[in-house]
C-alpha cells in the first residue's frame, strides 16, 4: 500500500491547469469513482473531517460514495469548478456533481462553504498582481454551478422531506431525513463548526424560499430548522441568533410562536426582552410585530392544530402590544400607500379585525382596552358586530368539517384519489401524467403541493413494487416511465429515478419472483422514456453491460447502443449528458 501510493499521480499535477480539459474532467470523474485502495486522495485535516460526515460510528454509510476524500479535496472541487466556466463542458461537469449529491451530499455541503471561505479570504488577503489575479480567479470560479449546488443543497438538509410532511413533522424533536442525505446531525455540525453564519443563513433561505407555500409547509419547514438547531454543538446560541437577530424579523417570530407552541419558549417574557433590548429601534421591532400579525392573523386557529399562528400566540401578542407606552404608540408609521398613520391607530385597525375574524379573543382582548394609551375613541358599534361575529362561528364550523384547503390532510386526500384514477386503466394513468404536468406548471400553490405529493408518494412506494399485482405494476413502471419522458421530475429528482429504474432492471427476472417483478417494472418503465436515452450517455453504458439484458433482449441492447453511437457523431463531446447520466455506478 505505501509502495503504491508513493508510485500514484500526485494530486498537484492532476488539479492544475490543462490544455486538455475533457481528459482531465476524465480523469477525475473516474478517480472519484475508484476506491482509496486504487488511488488515495491526499487531504489535510479539514477536509478529511469533511469527508469523515459520511462515517457513523466507524461505518461508511454513504455505501455508493467509493471515495469520499476524493469529494472534500478543495483542490479537486476547485478544479471541478473552473472547468464548468466551460461552457462545453458545463454538462459534463454538472453530472459528476449530481453523483456526488446523490452519494454523499454532506461532502459537498461542508467542502463547498468551506472553499468558499477559504478562497474568499485568500482574495482579500492577496498582495501583489499576479496573487490577487490568481485569488480573484479562484473565487469567481464557477459562481453558477456553486448557485446550482446551493439551490440543491439548502433543500435537502434545511427543509422537511415531503413524504413525511404529515404527523412525523408535529413536534421539532429533529430535522427530518430523507432518502439521500445519510448522516444530516453529522454534516450539520461539522458546517456549524466551519461557518455559523452560513447555517443561519441557510435557515432563513429555507423560509425564506417558502414564500409561496400554504402556511402548513411553512410550519412544516420551521419546525425543521428548529429541529436543525437543536442537533448543533451549540443550540442556545444558534437559537438566539436566529430569535434576536433582525436580518429576517418575520422568520424570528415565526420561529418564536412555534418554539413557543411546543413549550420551548415563553412568548410573552420573550417578547418583553427583545422590547427592552431594541433600545432606539423599539418602534421599529413593534411594526415589524403588529404588521407579522396582520399578514398572519386570518390563518390562526387553537394550537392543537398546528398552525402557523396560533390563536393563544395571537392573544399573548395583542395583550404585549396593546401594553405598549403611549410615547410609542402616538409614533408615526408609514403605510404602503404614502399614508402616514400612528401606531395605535394601526394597532387598533389590527385589533378589530382579530376580535371580527377570532370572536373568541373578545374573551381576553375587550375592544376598550385601545383608549388608555393612544386616545382613540371606544368602538361604539361593538354590539352591531354581535351577528357578524356569529356568522363567522358558524362558517369557522363548517370549514373545520373538512380539511382545510392547501392543509397537509387536504392534499393528501387529493393525491390519493388521483391514485385510485391511475391504477383504473393505463389510459388512466397517461391522463394524470398530463394532469400532473399542468400541476407542476401552474402558479396555484395547493397544485404545486399535489403535484409534490404524488411524485414523493411514488417514490416512497418504490421498495414495494415487488410486491404489486401484475396490473398495478404493469400501470406503476408506465407512470413511472412517463415522469422521466414528460421531464416532470429533474436534477436529483430525475437521478433517483433514473437509478430506480437501472436498480430494477439489473434484478435477474428469472431469480425469484420479487426480482422478476422488480425487472418487469425497470422494462415497463424503460419503454416510455426511450427516446431520452441518448441525454444520458453513460447511463446507456450501464444498461448495456446487464448480462441478463444482452441475453435475452439483445434488440434492445442493440437499440440503445445505436442511440449513443447516432447522438456522438452530430454532438460535441459531453453537450447531450444531463443531470440523470453517471448513475448507475
Amino acid at each position: 500500500q505505501q509502495q503504491q501510493q508513493q508510485q500514484q499521480l500526485p494530486l498537484d499535477v492532476i488539479t492544475v491547469e490543462w490544455s486538455n480539459r475533457l481528459g482531465q474532467l476524465s480523469l477525475l470523474e473516474h478517480l472519484l469513482a475508484c476506491p482509496p485502495n486504487v488511488y488515495s486522495f491526499t487531504v489535510d485535516n479539514e477536509e478529511a473531517l469533511d469527508a469523515s460526515t459520511v462515517v457513523v460510528d466507524g461505518t461508511l454509510v454513504a455505501t455508493n460514495c467509493p471515495n469520499p476524500r476524493g469529494w472534500a479535496s478543495s483542490k479537486v472541487l476547485q478544479r471541478l469548478l473552473h472547468l464548468s466556466d466551460d461552457k462545453n463542458l458545463h454538462p459534463k461537469v454538472r453530472e459528476i456533481f449530481v453523483v456526488g449529491l446523490l452519494s454523499c451530499p454532506e461532502i459537498i455541503l461542508c467542502a463547498l462553504v468551506r472553499l468558499q471561505l477559504s478562497v474568499a479570504r485568500s482574495a482579500d488577503q492577496a498582495s501583489g498582481g499576479d496573487a490577487r489575479a490568481v485569488a480573484a480567479a479562484n473565487a469567481g470560479a464557477g459562481m453558477p454551478m456553486k448557485g446550482e449546488l446551493m439551490r440543491e443543497l439548502i433543500p435537502l438538509f434545511f427543509k422537511p422531506n415531503p413524504n413525511n410532511m404529515g404527523g412525523g413533522q408535529g413536534h421539532p424533536h429533529g430535522p427530518q431525513h430523507n432518502n439521500v442525505v445519510r448522516n444530516m446531525p453529522g454534516a450539520l455540525r461539522r458546517l456549524w463548526s466551519i461557518s455559523q453564519n452560513t447555517v443561519v443563513a441557510a435557515c432563513i433561505e429555507a423560509w425564506r424560499s417558502t414564500a409561496g407555500d400554504p402556511p402548513q409547509t411553512r410550519f412544516a419547514t420551521v419546525v425543521h430548522i428548529i429541529g436543525v438547531v437543536r442537533i448543533l454543538p451549540s443550540p442556545e446560541n444558534a437559537i438566539a441568533t436566529i430569535l434576536n437577530g433582525n436580518k429576517d424579523p418575520e422568520f424570528s417570530l415565526t420561529v418564536a410562536f412555534v418554539m413557543a407552541d411546543h413549550d420551548m419558549l415563553q412568548l410573552r417574557p420573550w417578547l418583553t426582552d427583545r422590547w427592552n433590548t431594541s433600545g432606539a429601534n423599539k418602534g421599529m421591532f413593534a411594526v415589524a410585530l403588529i404588521s407579522y400579525v396582520g399578514k398572519n392573523y386570518p390563518h390562526a386557529s387553537p394550537r392543537r392544530n398546528k398552525p402557523l399562528v396560533s390563536i393563544e400566540n395571537l392573544s399573548t401578542t395583542l395583550q404585549f402590544v396593546l401594553s405598549l407606552d403611549a410615547e410609542t404608540m402616538n409614533g408615526a408609521v408609514p403605510t404602503p400607500s404614502g399614508k402616514v398613520v400612528t401606531l395605535g391607530e394601526s394597532v387598533k385597525a389590527i385589533v378589530d379585525a382579530c376580535l371580527v375574524r377570532h370572536p373568541s379573543l373578545a374573551e381576553v382582548i375587550p375592544n376598550n382596552s385601545m383608549t388608555s394609551n393612544v386616545g382613540v375613541p371606544n368602538n361604539a358599534d361593538s354590539a352591531s358586530n354581535t351577528q357578524q361575529q356569529q356568522q363567522n362561528q358558524q362558517q369557522q364550523q363548517q370549514q373545520q368539517q373538512r380539511p382545510t384547503p392547501g392543509s397537509q390532510d387536504d392534499i393528501e386526500e387529493c393525491a390519493n384519489q388521483y391514485f385510485q384514477q391511475i391504477y383504473a386503466s393505463e389510459e388512466s394513468a397517461r391522463k394524470v401524467v398530463e394532469m400532473l404536468k399542468s400541476f407542476k406548471a401552474s402558479g396555484n400553490a395547493r397544485e404545486n403541493d399535489i403535484f409534490a405529493c404524488m411524485i414523493h408518494n411514488l417514490f416512497d412506494e418504490y421498495r414495494f413494487f415487488s410486491k404489486y399485482p401484475e396490473k398495478e405494476l404493469r400501470i406503476t413502471g408506465i407512470l413511472f416511465g412517463l415522469l422521466i419522458k414528460e421531464q416532470l421530475v429533474s436534477s436529483i429528482t430525475l437521478g433517483i429515478a433514473l437509478r430506480y429504474v437501472l436498480e430494477a432492471l439489473r434484478k435477474p427476472p428469472s431469480q425469484s419472483p420479487q426480482s422478476g417483478k422488480m425487472f418487469r417494472f425497470g422494462m415497463f418503465a424503460l419503454e416510455q422514456f426511450k427516446e431520452r436515452l441518448h441525454e444520458w450517455p453513460q447511463y446507456c453504458s450501464h444498461i448495456v453491460q446487464i448480462p441478463h439484458l444482452r441475453d435475452g433482449y439483445s434488440n434492445l441492447v442493440g437499440e440503445i447502443e445505436g442511440v449513443v453511437v447516432d447522438d456522438g457523431q452530430h454532438s460535441t463531446a459531453g453537450s447531450s449528458i444531463s443531470t440523470g447520466g453517471g448513475l448507475g455506478g
